[in-house]
């Protein structure tokens, strides 16, 4: 039982009673919850039993605090795990649609730090994969990809060590693709060149290799 009052007056017990229920319209599996006659807070049922609560319960105006903590808590977590399954987000991603979505920075916080702990969220993982399919699907150089990847707020340590581990030739994937380039260029100019090489630029791939390999491919049709 909760008092509130200062200590020179009498204290008065903040007490309320739940007195009614109904499920929501648009969402059976959530309640209206109405506190002495009028309407208090929403909650999920799962929380409504677990909490056990009840029509007739006395609860303080501070449990009812509490209780929205939790609501609040259980409904970030369903909308994380919603955009999670829908496609796979870094912890970033997760915390800006959280946000954006209204819930506050504490419930957010806490919210993935849960996730993380069920390996819904795993920054690590997401980067190996995703540098995979870049470079293999995308067919996107290092330099592309690391921005890609901060954009997507991953921090830099884990990009960085994810590109150094991965079994990757950057002139072994680089060049067939110069050669269809090249291929489907009619008058090799330094214009057409010049084309080649920004497109390369903006694929991710280092300037000196680009270079190089367009030298080699250019003298080796000389010859």
């Amino acid at each position: 039982m909760i008092f509130i009052g200062s200590r020179n007056s009498s204290l008065e017990v903040n007490q309320v009673h739940i007195s009614s229920v109904e499920n929501q319209k648009n969402n059976p599996d959530r309640l209206l919850v109405f506190v002495d006659g009028d309407y208090k807070f929403s909650i999920e049922q799962e929380d409504w039993y677990r909490l056990n609560l009840y029509v007739g319960k006395e609860i303080s105006v501070e449990e009812i605090d509490k209780i929205n903590q939790v609501c609040n808590f259980t409904r970030a977590k369903k909308k994380a795990i919603q955009h999670i399954l829908f496609k796979k987000r870094t912890e970033y991603e997760i915390k800006i649609k959280l946000i954006n979505l209204g819930f506050d920075e504490d419930v957010v916080q806490k919210v993935i730090c849960h996730l993380k702990e069920l390996n819904y969220i795993d920054d690590e993982d997401y980067v190996k994969k995703y540098i995979k399919d870049a470079q293999n699907i995308r067919k996107l150089g290092p330099d592309r990809i690391y921005m890609e990847l901060i954009k997507k707020g991953v921090d830099e340590r884990i990009i960085r060590e994810a590109l150094a581990n991965q079994d990757y030739d950057e002139e072994i994937t680089l060049r067939p693709l110069i050669q269809k380039k090249l291929a489907a260029v009619k008058d090799r100019d330094e214009r057409a060149l010049k084309r080649i090489r920004n497109h390369f630029i903006r694929k991710g791939y280092s300037l000196d290799m680009i270079d190089e390999l367009l030298d080699e491919e250019l003298n080796r049709d000389e010859d």
